[in-house]
């Protein structure tokens, strides 16, 4: 149950880092003095502080990412677990992800699923339709699937929807065929 609640944190807070806009380098001060009293905090035993922290991080280093936070939320969520258990910090913790995303495990995990992740944020438009189309191809999407929901990206895209939203309405409007 906490980690269900914990994703679904990470998942809404990904998008709303997401789209912030850059800093300053006055606000880059800032940042890098609460970055470094983020990475010597211990981790968290709030469910909603830790989701906060995790996304935190994506914004104080590369090394973890909101494709990582969203996909890898589970992942992430024992991980950290494991860590404050062990009375670790969120510098500690990220030591021990730098080795988690070493496992072939997470390699081949992000093979999988990072064209979805890629494709999900996309603004749908049949401009690109042809770049959209080849990774619905490698995430091994029926053929059908793909030229009939490109049919429906060129009458319906507006320039604002990304392919999650747009694709979501195709599959409402199959429901009401």
């Amino acid at each position: 149950m906490t980690q269900t609640i914990i994703l679904s944190l990470l998942i809404s807070m990904s998008f709303i880092s997401c789209s912030q806009s850059s800093k300053t380098v006055s606000n880059h001060n800032k940042s890098s003095e609460k970055c470094a009293e983020l990475f010597s905090k211990k981790i968290s035993n709030d469910s909603g502080t830790l989701a906060l922290d995790l996304i935190r991080l994506t914004e104080c280093t590369a090394d973890i990412d909101t494709f990582d936070v969203t996909y890898g939320g589970p992942y992430i969520i024992q991980l950290a677990t494991k860590n404050r258990e062990a009375g670790l910090t969120y510098s500690e913790f990220m030591d021990d992800f730098q080795k988690f995303k070493k496992d072939k495990m997470y390699s081949d995990f992000k093979r999988s699923t990072y064209n979805d992740y890629i494709l999900k944020r996309r603004v749908a438009d049949y401009k690109n339709w042809s770049n959209d189309s080849l990774l619905l191809e490698k995430m091994g999407v029926p053929s059908d699937f793909i030229r009939n929901y490109g049919e429906y990206v060129q009458t319906h895209a507006d320039g604002v929807k990304t392919h999650a939203v747009l694709s979501e309405e195709y599959r409402e409007s199959l429901k009401m065929d």
